[in-house]
């Protein structure tokens, strides 16, 4: 899916296999400045073991901690949130029909996506918003069926070609807004609570510190690891190779089935390796993956709505931190989630061996995302 009508990085020409690898490249081709991938994959990933192996043990055992449902479960969230939803529509529908002069899309795909994960992140280490001890009322202790949420969402973002297409978004939109209503109405604010899955990712993104002795409820982890996969395939369609290889519906199919088993596979290993409990692992690997995939997309976004806003003629930077620089970027969000994902696990598993096979998945998945924003 291409957000706007921006080439890959290696549109230009055929990015040379050595570059791509860290192999010389050789005199007379000409090469794009991007980072080779294997000195600093390699180099992120020691660093990562690093820290995993220094995280100092637990002191002592904290409370477990349950966070409440879907923030879309307070009625005066639930009025906000319906109100935006519909400006959003009417603006998608009645407003320029080109992805590039209508906001809606850089408001919603290109930057609300990403910064579902990074404000509550941000306020959840500023100010500790209400949690509760292990038997807080409005805790939902099973989530599994925002899974279906979660599998909506990142697929429409992932698979749909025209997703950011402002008829399009506008229905989807006010496709998500009515269901989450009709939910409301038919089963109460307690289903919601456990079923939408956009206001659970903002509860359990503005967890903070407390994610070391977060209790999460059942199904976080497969919600997670359709969130960390969905990154993936979307991250991975934008890449060099992808566009050379023209792929087809099967290929679509075989990239979406191999991303959803490395991460289901990851998510059922951290279940046995870490406590018990894999989501506060996969949380801050899930959500550096999105926001290192789409952090180019969400510098042009941030471009564009500047200048709808600003003087001057519109326009926009492909690569306002240059390729080499974007990439840097996209993989030092991937280095400090996957940070914060060890030092979960160190502190949740305690200190020696314990640590180790947990750390070794760690690798595994960080690894994949950090591959998919050096892949040009």
């Amino acid at each position: 899916m291409q957000f706007l009508p921006v080439r890959p990085i290696c549109a230009a020409g055929r990015l040379p296999a050595q570059r791509r690898y860290g192999l010389p490249v050789p005199d007379g081709e000409s090469a794009l400045n991007v980072l080779p991938v294997v000195p600093w994959l390699g180099a992120a990933l020691l660093l990562v073991l690093l820290v995993a192996l220094n995280v100092p043990p637990p002191t002592g055992r904290s409370p477990r901690t349950r966070v409440r449902g879907s923030a879309l479960a307070d009625p005066r969230a639930a009025a906000a949130g319906l109100v935006a939803v519909l400006l959003l529509v009417l603006v998608a529908r009645l407003g320029p029909e080109r992805v590039g002069d209508n906001p809606v899309p850089a408001l919603v795909v290109g930057l609300g996506w990403p910064l579902l994960f990074v404000v509550p992140a941000v306020v959840g280490l500023v100010r500790r918003l209400p949690a509760g001890p292990d038997d807080a009322p409005g805790a939902p202790r099973d989530v599994r069926p925002a899974v279906v949420g979660a599998v909506a969402v990142a697929g429409y973002l992932a698979l749909v070609p025209s997703a950011s297409a402002p008829r399009t978004l506008g229905y989807a939109l006010g496709g998500y807004a009515l269901a989450v209503l009709a939910l409301g109405i038919a089963l109460g604010a307690p289903a919601v609570a456990r079923t939408e899955v956009l206001g659970l990712l903002v509860r359990w993104a503005a967890l903070g510190p407390r994610l070391v002795h977060w209790h999460p409820p059942r199904g976080a982890a497969a919600v997670l690891a359709v969130v960390l996969a969905g990154a993936w395939v979307e991250r991975a369609q934008r890449t060099a190779a992808w566009f050379e290889l023209a792929p087809g519906r099967t290929d679509t199919v075989l990239l979406v089935v191999a991303c959803g088993s490395v991460a289901g596979l990851g998510a059922m290993a951290l279940t046995r390796w870490s406590d018990g409990r894999s989501a506060p692992v996969l949380l801050p690997l899930a959500a550096a993956a999105v926001v290192a995939g789409v952090l180019r997309r969400a510098l042009i976004s941030a471009q564009l709505l500047w200048d709808s806003v600003g003087p001057g003629a519109p326009g926009f930077d492909p690569d306002p931190l240059g390729v080499a620089g974007g990439q840097a970027a996209a993989l030092a969000v991937v280095v400090v989630g996957s940070v914060l994902a060890v030092t979960v696990l160190a502190r949740r598993v305690g200190a020696g061996a314990a640590r180790l096979p947990g750390t070794g998945v760690v690798l595994v998945l960080t690894g994949v995302s950090g591959y998919l924003v050096l892949a040009a």
